[in-house]
């Protein structure tokens, strides 16, 4: 399922070719798996010893994949094939701040976006902010005072709730 996934979207070779090593850790609460990519050499230790968490997580497999931050950026800046936005400067202040996207801050987005699909949302300077979920399908993505993209999880969140449990 996750060579598929990420075959689908451009960069299973990085992960492949790279001296990479996914790592699919079993939740026992929950159905949930955690994915996560480390260095072959890191993996193979991490195999051995069994660690709570090993290298960066890039996302949960449940019924689908469902990248985390790291995980979207990754799939963004090296398949391009990742369904995205580009939002303005005033855009990205508010998704910064937990705000969801306005379709007048969206000043690029990806031609087959489908309503309630995952994407991410970067800034002009193609610097992943957060990811997203598309209320609207593209050709409806710009619409001037809409909500058009929720913001499901952005960079903005980590010292917005330092300390605090990840919801």
């Amino acid at each position: 399922m996750l060579r598929r996934t990420y075959d689908r979207l451009g960069c299973f070779e990085y992960f492949e070719g790279n001296d990479k090593c996914i790592l699919i850790k079993e939740q026992s609460k929950t159905k949930v798996r955690e994915v996560y990519l480390t260095s072959k050499s890191a993996g193979e230790i991490a195999l051995s010893i069994c660690p709570t968490h090993a290298g960066i997580m890039i996302g949960r497999l449940g019924k689908r994949l469902v990248p985390s931050l790291q995980g979207a950026e990754i799939i963004y800046q090296l398949g391009r094939k990742y369904p995205f936005i580009t939002v303005n400067e005033m855009g990205e202040k508010l998704v910064l701040y937990g705000r969801d996207v306005f379709g007048q801050s969206i000043t690029d987005a990806s031609p087959n976006i489908k309503a309630s699909q995952n994407l991410v949302i970067i800034n002009s300077r193609q610097e992943t902010l957060a990811i997203g979920l598309a209320k609207v399908p593209s050709q409806h993505i710009f619409k001037e005072g809409s909500v058009t993209v929720i913001n499901v999880l952005d960079i903005g969140y980590y010292l917005r709730f330092q300390g605090k449990e990840l919801s």
